[in-house]
């Protein structure tokens, strides 16, 4: 029979991994743009992304066009592999998603993070000395959303 905290350790670990399938998938929506089309950009902080300009801050530097805006969301937080493949599907949608619309780089309009709940893990060992070694952490579960914008250059020195 499991006592207590390895009880609780379990129900943690099971929460862990119900967030990770239900928030684990990065899902989007794909708006078509009917607002002005052409914009003179300034410059920003840009990432190619096989092939794909990704603009975290700013914007193209010269004149593009806006094709589509895409609304996502992905799980972030908790288990830092977990998260970090839940990022990189987010971003290989997006990349996918531009190549289809015939995009040249994709840029960032807003994005936000939800907490969703946090947990917290511990344990311990006695060695047969009686040396006990403890560690325990705390983990952020949440979702990561926001919304870029598919654009293609019109005058956009790369």
């Amino acid at each position: 029979m499991m006592n207590q905290s390895k009880r609780w350790s379990a129900f943690l670990m099971l929460a862990v991994a119900c967030s990770a399938i239900l928030f684990g998938c990065a899902s989007g929506t794909v708006l078509r743009w009917t607002g002005q089309s052409e914009f003179e950009g300034k410059g920003g902080a840009v990432q190619t992304i096989d092939g794909i300009d990704f603009y975290n801050a700013g914007e193209p530097a010269g004149r593009y066009r806006v094709l589509s805006i895409v609304q996502g969301s992905y799980y972030r937080g908790g288990d830092i592999l977990l998260s970090a493949l839940s990022h990189q599907k987010a971003i290989n949608k997006l990349v996918k998603e531009a190549k289809a619309e015939g995009a040249d780089a994709i840029v960032v309009i807003s994005t936000q993070y939800q907490v969703l709940g946090s947990s917290t893990v511990g344990g311990g060992t006695v060695t047969a000395q009686g040396t006990m070694n403890y560690s325990s952490g705390t983990m952020i579960h949440g979702v990561q959303s926001g919304s870029v914008a598919l654009v293609k250059y019109i005058d956009v020195k790369r």
